[in-house]
């Protein structure tokens, strides 16, 4: 392909969308949501995932092969998760810096063997808010 000379009509789809399920893992609706080799997975501490977003849905693939289920990932959104303790934990001076998942729900400063980094956008009492786009 060449470089576009023209206005072109491309199709687009915002916020939340359906992405194949790993094989045996179970995604609870509310989770940071990570794509591992391509399919759905809660998020954890480990190299090479990407962040996709939060899971608007429980999805529970105990059992099953890649792809036999799909779960709806809003990947364009805002969202407040646990802060990670101790020295790991991300404070004010974090906001607009890259943090990092701990599991499905605990955000981390820590990037050392981890991925799927995301802005830390917010920090409050209740948690610490990121954004996923």
């Amino acid at each position: 392909m060449t470089a576009l000379t023209s206005d072109r009509g491309t199709t687009r789809r915002g916020g939340s969308f359906p992405i194949p399920v790993k094989a045996n893992v179970h995604i609870r609706a509310g989770a940071w949501v990570v794509f591992d080799a391509g399919y759905a997975a809660p998020a954890r501490s480990a190299e090479d995932l990407v962040s996709a977003g939060v899971a608007l849905e429980e999805a529970d693939n105990t059992g099953g092969a890649d792809s036999d289920i799909s779960c709806l990932v809003d990947g364009d959104t805002h969202a407040r998760f646990e802060n990670a303790a101790g020295d790991d934990a991300v404070a004010q001076a974090n906001v607009g810096s890259q943090v990092y998942p701990m599991d499905d729900q605990t955000v981390t400063k820590t990037a050392a063997g981890r991925s799927a980094a995301v802005k830390c956008v917010g920090l409050d009492n209740d948690g610490v808010w990121v954004e996923f786009s």
